[in-house]
């Protein structure tokens, strides 16, 4: 059933076409309205599927009251945000909504599909997907997000060419099992930006962590975000990204760290260090990583291009830990680089006018 427009209530039989909300056995696909005439979903309502944005725009808004469940089970269905050459946007500050199937933003090669939540529950029993194969967005603030899944329960940057980026700054996302950040074949791009007081839970269900493929980018902002995992920590030739807040300079143990299970740093493991906005570069050394069984393979890690000289790594495969460090430079040694530099300016001119 497809979307009129006439108002903008979901539980109005006039909007929808055929007449009459949809029931059961229907897909509502909501798709040709604009960001101010957006469906409103306010009150309890059982369909088959939900499809926003198929070859063109759709919207949807998802507030107090709305308690929305899909029947279909297909990991391939559930919600749509983003489907066939469409884009959609859904935005979520309050209610409820509870998927036998499949979440997918970014379905299709062409299309682009965006999730705002601020508030409420998404629960999914099959595969989240940010960028199934066109491009997806996640941005979320508050609220919790999950799948009971117990394969690769979150995949962001999925299929070749897709896009995919989930920026978390509150509430939580939990994973029955694993998230999957990229591809092997690095031919996505797949980002999972973690800030303020978010929480990342993977393996609920089952013993599960994260795996960041070539292309995918793993970032914790600040002392405030947590991940947590009951299994596998996999940087398979992607980059884990840590940003060291003020609270972090003034006391390292306020610092987070991921504790796992087993390791894995394949070639082209990169890590990205630095400090968040507003805070001033300063020593110290941080932990960001623990696990209390095995490394898997010989370890292959290195900083990431456009670090700072400051940043070293420790990763200690005896003692079970990465830990990374940053010494401020020594006036005397940046002096030192400044003559350095000076010196050999002045024995290039030197060179230059013997000519």
């Amino acid at each position: 059933m497809g979307w009129g427009g006439i108002g903008d209530n979901w539980n109005t039989g006039d909007n929808w076409d055929p007449n009459g909300v949809p029931g059961n056995t229907d897909t509502a696909n909501i798709t040709g309205n604009t960001l101010a005439t957006a469906a409103v979903l306010n009150d309890a309502q059982t369909v088959n599927d939900v499809f926003v944005g198929s070859a063109g725009a759709g919207f949807l808004y998802i507030t107090t009251g709305a308690n929305l469940s899909t029947l279909d089970s297909n990991e391939n269905d559930g919600l749509r945000v983003g489907n066939g050459t469409g884009t959609g946007t859904v935005t979520m500050d309050g209610g409820t909504v509870g998927l036998t199937g499949g979440f997918q933003i970014g379905r299709d090669g062409a299309s682009t599909g965006t999730f705002n939540i601020s508030g409420g529950i998404l629960t999914a029993g099959q595969p989240i997907w940010i960028g199934r194969g066109g491009t997806g967005t996640v941005n979320q603030s508050n609220g919790s997000v999950s799948t009971s899944n117990s394969g690769d329960s979150v995949r962001i940057g999925s299929l070749a060419g897709s896009h995919g980026t989930y920026n978390i700054s509150g509430g939580s996302l939990n994973a029955g099992r694993y998230l999957n950040l990229g591809r092997t074949d690095g031919t996505t791009t797949a980002a999972l930006l973690m800030s303020g007081s978010s929480t990342v839970n993977l393996g609920m269900s089952s013993e599960g962590g994260a795996r960041i493929r070539s292309g995918g980018f793993l970032e914790m902002d600040g002392s405030g975000s947590l991940l947590t995992m009951s299994g596998h920590f996999e940087l398979e030739g992607g980059t884990f990204s840590a940003l060291i807040d003020n609270a972090a300079v003034a006391d390292p143990n306020t610092w987070k760290t991921i504790e796992a299970l087993d390791v894995e740093f394949l070639s082209g493991s990169k890590l990205n260090l630095g400090f968040s906005t507003g805070t001033s570069p300063a020593d110290g050394t941080w932990r960001l990583l623990e696990w209390s069984r095995n490394v898997q393979g010989t370890p292959v890690l290195e900083l990431a291009d456009g670090v700072s000289s400051g940043w070293t790594f420790n990763l200690d495969t005896d003692n079970k830990f990465l830990d990374v460090t940053y010494l401020v430079p020594e006036p005397s040694s940046l002096i030192l680089i400044l003559s350095g530099i000076l010196l050999l300016a002045a024995q290039r001119m030197t060179r230059i006018h013997s000519f």
